[in-house]
Parts: C-alpha cells; sequence; structure tokens
C-alpha cells in the first residue's frame, strides 16, 4: 500500500484490520504491484499510477468484467466516481463520501476551463449520486458541502454518518519518541499528510518564518510525499527557512505514531479537508493540534485545551504556534481532555455500523 497518501491510507487499514474477522472475503482493486491472496484478502492491480483517473476508471471497467463476471458482490468504493463501472443489478455500491471538492480545477485546468469543466463534473457526480446503493459521509460537514452543490438532490436522512476510525492502541501517550527524527534535539512543529495543493503548505511556510522570529530554535517537519513536494522543497531550499524546515518524505504508518509524538505540536493549514486522520492521531497521543477550520475540526479540537482552531492567516496562524509550543501540559492531561471526542473514531464503533450496513444489503 502506497506511503504517500496520508490519512488515507490509515483510514483503509483501520478499516480492513477491523473488518477481517467479520467477512468471509475481502478484494481490493488497487494502484501498483502485483495481484496476490493474503488469507481472506485478496489484492488485485487495476493501474499502476495513481496519477490518472482515467485510466483508473479503465481498469476498475476491466476488473469487473475480468474478475468479478460472475460474482454478487457489494462494493465499497471512497470516490465518487470510482462507483461508475459497478453500478447494475448485480453489485450493491456503498461510496463513502471524504469531502473531495471542486477547488482543485482552477489549478488543475486553469480558471477558464475549469468553468466548462466543473459543471459537467457536478452533473456526473449528480448522476452517481441517485444511482449508488448506499450513501456514507465521514462528517456532517461533508453533507453540507455535497446539499450546496446539488440540493434537493441530496436527501440528509438517506445518509449514514460514519467518521473514519483511528486506531487507539497504536496513537496513545505513552508511544515512544521518533528513533529517527531529524530533529532529536529540538521542539519541534510537525505536518503530516500528502503534499498537495489542497494542504496549503505554502501558507505554511509564510507561517514558519513568523515563528522563527519569535521562536529561533524551532524546527518544523513535513512528513510526506505528493504531487507537490519538489515544488515545496526549492522553496525551502531557496529561503532561509533551509536550516528549520526538514522534508522527511514518506514515513511509514507505523512509523506515523513516533513521529507524531514526538513533536511539540501537530499543525495543519489546509484549504479544504473531510474529518482529517491526523488531527485526531495527535490527541490520542496528546499532542495539541493548530488547524485552520477545516471538516470537523472544531468538533474535536477544544480551542485553548487541547490545540487551537485559526483562520488561514500567517500572521494568525504564527501567533497560535507560538503559544500552543510554550505550553507545558501533560500529555495524558491532552488525551484525556479529548477522550471523550475521540470515542466515535474507535475502531469498534465504526465497525459496527459498517457491518450493520454491510449486512442490510446481503454481503
Amino acid at each position: 500500500m502506497r506511503t504517500d497518501r496520508g490519512g488515507g491510507v490509515r483510514y483503509v487499514q483501520n478499516l480492513t484490520n477491523s473488518l477481517l474477522d467479520s467477512v468471509s472475503e475481502m478484494v481490493f482493486l488497487g494502484v501498483g504491484g502485483k495481484a496476490e491472496t493474503r488469507g481472506k484478502i485478496r489484492y488485485i492491480p487495476v493501474a499502476q499510477s495513481a496519477n490518472s483517473t482515467w485510466r483508473f476508471l479503465l481498469g476498475l471497467i476491466w476488473a469487473r468484467i475480468w474478475y468479478l463476471r460472475d460474482v454478487s458482490a457489494v462494493i465499497h468504493v471512497h470516490r465518487l466516481y470510482y462507483c461508475l463501472p459497478f453500478l447494475g443489478r448485480r453489485f450493491c455500491c456503498i461510496v463513502t463520501l471524504h469531502g473531495r471538492t471542486f477547488t482543485v480545477f482552477p489549478k488543475r485546468f486553469g480558471r477558464l476551463a475549469s468553468r466548462i469543466v466543473f459543471p459537467i463534473f457536478r452533473n456526473i457526480e449528480g448522476f452517481l449520486l441517485k444511482r449508488a446503493t448506499k450513501i456514507v459521509a465521514v462528517s456532517s460537514d461533508v453533507v453540507d458541502q455535497f446539499k450546496q452543490r446539488h440540493g434537493n438532490l441530496i436527501d440528509q436522512s438517506d445518509i449514514s454518518i460514519i467518521p473514519s476510525m483511528i486506531d487507539l492502541q497504536s496513537f496513545s501517550p505513552d508511544r515512544p519518541p521518533w528513533p529517527d527524527s531529524p530533529y532529536p534535539d529540538s521542539d519541534v512543529c510537525l505536518f503530516v499528510g500528502r503534499i498537495a495543493h489542497v494542504k496549503n503548505l505554502p501558507l505554511l511556510l509564510r507561517t514558519w518564518e513568523l515563528v522563527l522570529a519569535e521562536l529561533p530554535e524551532a524546527k518544523l517537519v513535513i512528513a510526506g510525499e505528493g504531487e507537490d513536494a519538489n515544488l515545496i522543497s526549492k522553496q525551502i531550499e531557496n529561503s532561509a527557512l533551509v536550516r528549520a524546515v526538514c522534508m522527511a518524505g514518506a514515513v511509514p504508518p507505523d512509523i506515523v505514531p513516533l513521529a507524531i509524538s514526538s513533536a511539540k505540536v501537530l499543525v495543519l493549514t489546509s484549504q479544504h479537508e473531510a474529518s482529517p486522520t491526523v488531527v485526531k492521531e495527535a490527541l490520542a497521543c496528546g499532542i495539541p493540534v493548530v488547524s485552520t477550520p477545516v471538516g470537523d475540526v472544531a468538533s474535536i479540537i477544544s480551542d485553548g485545551e487541547t490545540g487551537a482552531i485559526v483562520e488561514p492567516d500567517e500572521k494568525a496562524l504564527a501567533a497560535a504556534i507560538v503559544a500552543v509550543m510554550g505550553w507545558n501540559r501533560s500529555r495524558h492531561r491532552i488525551a484525556e481532555h479529548a477522550h471523550l471526542k475521540l470515542k466515535p473514531f474507535e475502531p469498534s464503533e465504526v465497525t459496527k455500523k459498517y457491518l450493520t450496513l454491510y449486512r442490510a444489503l446481503g454481503a
């Protein structure tokens, strides 16, 4: 499984591990690697690169014809348009909405072209919303996003809200520090996630310049990979930030708890999120979070107690990071304060909801 996809990878891993004991077989249609079967899990690569949505869709069509032609199954996809090849009588198709928006269109297609492309994709999205067997959203904020785009097409009573889960055994205040930390003896602010436009890392770099004016010895670690990694790396190399910012690259999922535990604060500067996994993971480790007001973070972070929620402005973000890095609160105190808000994300709670849904559809 790829390690550069941030919380999405850990979301799928957590869900898979929790469901294994309750299903007879799980088939993954994914990217890269070779076909193999391990116990109940069967993996079928349908594309060699994640960079082309259209190639992946064609691969899904091929997989349906070649591998699933005689199978009746519950198909669970995590991007709406991936259900397109599975619309039909033999399949029950569940779509989990993670809050994908069309804000990337101007960057990908240009502002003029996006005015043409956006309505086309919105109509395709509406078509699929009406024909999927069941719609799930990871938060009420995601439902609101889709209601804004599709109005009466979205009936909230027909959407199940099932949050993403976190592994509270792996993420806890007692985790040891990261042995490969690039700054083992410094106060570290950590970003973990995909290096992509939506994460708004240029804002984080501008913010860090202001943080250094107040905390000259503080360090920023950016852990992850993605399509904007080279761009962000060059920005750092060509500035005074090179002495205080490290691009750590992809961090394997089993090392993420250690990386988080080595930080003084976790930061999220995203333009859009649905239910960011890394925020919940940090709080479970007792690490405070400074975040822009995206997705469901306002329902998870207790402002002033377990972190800060700040508008996407470098001065405000820098002030919040400096303040939170000065806290002298124990990890256990922060984790205990966050515990009740994290309970709905426990694997047992989320698994129970998905199993109920699968069984209702005949799985």
